[in-house]
């Protein structure tokens, strides 16, 4: 009988997660984030939307190194690559925040980067 018990307590707060307009809005954000980048990506291969190579400023083309086309498949990449990562974000939220926390924890008055920061 607890499953049962379980079972509904979950879909109940589920429903008041649903509910909450925070929430709605985290959720439609966070899916706009993923989506987007994704397909954006996916168009730098495929051109459907914009013919990528000729939108591409000819300064930028100039220095970078390949051809137009070679260029904006290396930013398809890197825009799946966001949005598989805005995608996986909770898990890797407590992985950046535990790093972010070592390397800005406070640090003895001695130490040399604390006394450089103080003002003259």
């Amino acid at each position: 009988m607890s499953s049962a018990t379980t079972t509904s307590t979950s879909a109940t707060s589920r429903r008041a997660a649903l509910a909450d307009p925070g929430h709605q809005a985290f959720v439609i954000l966070r899916t706009g984030f993923t989506v987007a980048p994704i397909l954006f990506g996916l168009d730098k291969f495929t051109n459907l939307l914009v013919d990528w190579p000729t939108y591409l400023a000819p300064w930028i083309d100039n220095i970078a190194p390949g051809s137009a086309q070679a260029a904006m498949y290396a930013v398809g990449v890197i825009e799946i690559v966001a949005g598989i990562a805005v995608a996986l974000a909770p898990p890797l939220r407590g992985l950046a925040g535990r790093r972010m926390a070592r390397r800005h924890h406070r640090q003895p008055a001695d130490h040399p980067r604390a006394l450089r920061r103080r003002p003259a």
